[in-house]
């Protein structure tokens, strides 16, 4: 069987640019939308059948990105498909998951396609599939949106110059370049694809800014908050929060100045999210953070859920912008009937607002990132007060555990 490159073939225009990316990228789709007539196109019919060509740069608008921190499961954006070979025996697609900093993010580190896992190591140092259903017929190279990587050079060879060349580096993206083996006539390709692979990813987002590791901000190490070569990947909350604030709009984040920190208390809310708690699966971290923050929701929205992962707050000071993490703190005064101006009444919370039940549920690794409902937390003396089941179901989307 040949391998899984390509030889070049010429349609479109090359949209995937090192340039301004939210700019740049504007007509894109999530990979798993509207691929109806494509994928009637590369839907294998049986002996003898040739592989159509497919080309385009784009099979929708939008102009909507998103920004991942700490480890998530998502799908991407479609920025280029194409085809190459004498027979259109090879598909290309490129897809976007995450924008980034100049220093990258933390890689994409597991594949489902068509909802089938591949884990990074059933995938050699070529990007060739060794093992499962997909070996033979799939190759997948993988890049971490640094200011600095370069045009994948298949893709250059087998689309340029119009669908992809030199300049299609896509620095500020995490993306995956996919190649897919067509070929209707081979047994192992129609065990593995029934129409237009859908693409997503295991991603790990943006690297992050450590007080507690820079020696000049009152830590020990190596990480300086004006050089982003230094940071590191993380899903501590805290961080994830406090490099959410900071990122460029350009890059997808809020904006801030980094001088806006109030960094002791950034420090102060990571410690605490590193704090361990007993749980029936193990030892783990008090608070994570594994959320994909979306562009076309406001700051606000992505900022209240990545938050609620640490069950914290964000105060905006005189002195600047500091990030809690939910804590108990002893209480250093008592408030008594001393502090009334005078005579007090008391108001009966409404029944649609009370709840002595409470369910939540989050994305479970273990269980390919789908979401789950956790151990319901009951309260036995409440439920008799009220005399009846009240329950509060929430969903915690940036919360993995």
């Amino acid at each position: 069987m040949p391998p899984v490159v390509a030889a070049a073939v010429a349609a479109g225009t090359a949209i995937f640019t090192s340039t301004t990316v939210v700019a740049t990228i504007a007509r894109t789709v999530i990979v798993n939308f509207a691929l109806s007539k494509i994928s009637k196109a590369l839907a294998p019919k049986g002996k003898k059948q040739e592989p159509a060509a497919v080309r385009g740069n784009y099979t929708g608008g939008t102009n909507h990105k998103q920004v991942v921190f700490g480890q998530v499961r998502t799908g991407g954006q479609v920025q280029t498909i194409g085809t190459s070979g004498a027979r259109n025996e090879y598909l290309h697609i490129v897809t976007s998951h995450s924008l980034s900093q100049e220093c990258g993010t933390g890689g994409i580190v597991g594949l489902y396609i068509d909802n089938t896992f591949i884990p990074m190591s059933a995938i050699d140092g070529n990007g060739d599939v060794t093992s499962g259903k997909f070996a033979g017929v799939a190759n997948f190279k993988f890049y971490d949106g640094t200011s600095t990587q370069s045009a994948d050079a298949a893709l250059v060879t087998a689309l340029s110059p119009n669908l992809w060349n030199a300049q299609a580096s896509g620095k500020g993206q995490q993306y995956l370049a996919a190649t897919y083996y067509r070929d209707p006539d081979d047994e192992k390709f129609r065990e593995a694809f029934s129409g237009f692979p859908e693409q997503e990813v295991v991603s790990r987002g943006q690297k992050c800014y450590d007080p507690r590791l820079d020696s000049t901000n009152g830590g020990s190490g190596s990480h300086r908050l004006n050089d982003p070569s230094t940071w590191e990947w993380t899903d501590n909350s805290a961080l994830c929060v406090s490099q959410y604030h900071i990122m460029r709009k350009t890059d997808g984040g809020a904006g801030f100045s980094s001088s806006q920190i109030v960094w002791s208390t950034v420090a102060a809310a990571a410690n605490r999210c590193d704090e361990t708690i007993v749980t029936p699966s193990g030892t783990i971290p008090v608070y994570r953070c594994s959320f994909a923050a979306n562009t076309s929701r406001t700051v606000a929205e992505n900022l209240t859920d990545m938050i609620a992962t640490m069950n914290g707050a964000v105060v905006p000071t005189w002195d600047g912008i500091k990030i809690y993490a939910g804590q108990y703190d002893a209480p250093v005064v008592t408030v008594d009937d001393d502090w009334l101006a005078g005579a007090y009444t008391f108001e009966e919370t409404s029944i649609d607002d009370l709840y002595n039940i409470v369910k939540a549920s989050y994305n479970d690794p273990s269980r390919e990132y789908n979401a789950v409902q956790c151990v319901p937390f009951i309260n036995s003396a409440y439920i008799a007060a009220d005399q009846q089941r009240l329950t509060l179901e929430i969903g915690l989307p940036g919360v993995d555990n």
